[in-house]
């Protein structure tokens, strides 16, 4: 059975962020599939680090694994801008 958005949404933000949060970073959930596809972007620095797939497979798959143990989950990682990023850079633009 796969976990719903809120339930992924908790490991996250308990377990990863705090991770991220010490390296500039952040994750943000986009969107969880009935066949167990999660699909999460990076933010801040960790959207271009290195070690995205250490962290990847270390800090955000171990702590869904042990938080779901039964679940066949595929982690995605998908490019995304900011919402709030997007819009300030569309309003300089519009200034100019």
């Amino acid at each position: 059975m796969v976990p719903d958005a809120t339930a992924i949404e908790k490991v996250l933000k308990e377990k990863v962020a705090p991770f991220l949060q010490s390296h500039n970073g952040g994750i943000k959930l986009k969107s969880v599939s009935l066949e167990g596809e999660i699909r999460i972007a990076f933010m801040g620095a960790c959207t271009n680090c290195p070690l995205l797939g250490d962290t990847l497979a270390q800090t955000v798959e171990t702590s869904l694994q042990e938080a779901f143990p039964e679940a066949k989950l595929k982690i995605i990682v998908v490019n995304d801008i900011d919402d709030d990023l997007w819009a300030m850079a569309k309003n300089m633009l519009r200034k100019k």
